[in-house]
């Protein structure tokens, strides 16, 4: 997965950024699997290839970093698929890789795609991914106390 249209003046994050008068925060978008038989991309595999990039964007005033959206589809033929991605997707985040990255938001949706396939990224599309998502943001990292203690 990488950025679209696949162009390379859509491969500088500087052409987006407007300037540090006008930005509080930095933010990126990563992806699982969002369409059936697209290849799966893990999210720490994505994030290492740009999060370098995006926290040059922020160091001039110590910005900090969101991943704006995140998600993956659910697969009936892998169903567990989706929720190990969520996990590694939140643990890589809590780990401490990233330490500017300061929220997190899941793109919550389901759609049907043109050739009649469904996309399904709700947290809630099976069982299996709701648990995985429960217990992975259910860590100290994301509590009102801990937002509190960073500043």
């Amino acid at each position: 997965m990488g950025s679209y249209p696949d162009e390379e003046w859509n491969r500088d994050f500087a052409n987006y950024y407007p300037g540090d008068g006008y930005v509080d925060w930095i933010g990126v978008s990563d992806y699982g699997q969002l369409v059936p038989g697209e290849g799966w991309t893990s999210f720490r595999r994505h994030l290492d290839r740009v999060y370098a990039e995006l926290e040059q964007l922020a160091a001039p005033d110590d910005k900090p970093i969101a991943v704006l959206e995140y998600g993956a589809r659910e697969s009936r033929l892998r169903p567990a698929r989706k929720a190990r991605w969520i996990r590694a997707a939140i643990g890589s985040v809590l780990s401490g890789r990233y330490p500017r990255i300061a929220a997190l938001s899941y793109w919550h949706e389901r759609w049907r795609n043109g050739d009649g396939s469904v996309s399904d990224l709700r947290i809630d599309s099976s069982q299996r991914a709701q648990r995985a998502y429960r217990r992975a943001v259910d860590a100290p990292a994301f509590s009102s106390e801990a937002a509190f203690e960073q500043r």
